[in-house]
């Protein structure tokens, strides 16, 4: 999905290019790619590149998207979402999620079979504020090496720092 606007974006709805789920017992597929450009960016809205979860084939013969199963298959990788601009209607609390795919393995931490978050690419550090929630992903803050909150708060999100130099003090 790509939006390029002269002017201003305010997402108040959801835009969504997530990876199918398995079907079958086959696995997830990954999370597409969203792209934003604008002069200006707001809104309560969820921008969501998830993977897919993986299906899985109980012992008894069903299957669902259960990590419990016997036979799993691996969830695709998150996907990436980018949102370029530069000023911000009012103080937005757009959502944003590259979030693996269920899997069998998800629960294994260091497991090579469980897919990776994505990446949401912004274009400062405006969009964050003392409490992140509702994202989910690895942030890359265009021209940001660290980042200094007064206090946080993580809830309902999960959150890495994909620069190898980035720090949180």
């Amino acid at each position: 999905i790509r939006i390029v606007a002269a002017g201003e974006v305010a997402l108040e709805g959801t835009l969504s290019a997530c990876g199918e789920n398995g079907d079958h017992a086959s696995g997830g597929g990954s999370g597409g790619a969203i792209n934003v450009a604008c002069r200006t960016f707001g809104g309560t809205g969820r921008l969501c590149a998830d993977g897919g979860g993986g299906r899985v084939k109980l012992a008894d013969g069903s299957d669902n998207y259960s990590v419990t199963g016997v036979n799993g298959s691996g969830g695709g990788g998150g996907g990436r979402i980018a949102v370029d601009y530069q000023n911000l209607i009012g103080s937005p609390t757009a959502r944003f999620s590259t979030a693996p795919g269920n899997s069998r393995y998800q629960n294994t931490p260091g497991d090579p079979r469980t897919a990776g978050m994505g990446t949401i690419h912004l274009a400062d550090d405006g969009l964050l504020g003392e409490t992140l929630t509702g994202i989910h992903g690895n942030l890359v803050i265009a021209g940001v090496d660290s980042w200094s909150p007064a206090s946080l708060t993580v809830s309902n999100a999960a959150v890495g720092f994909a620069e190898d130099d980035f720090s949180q003090a």
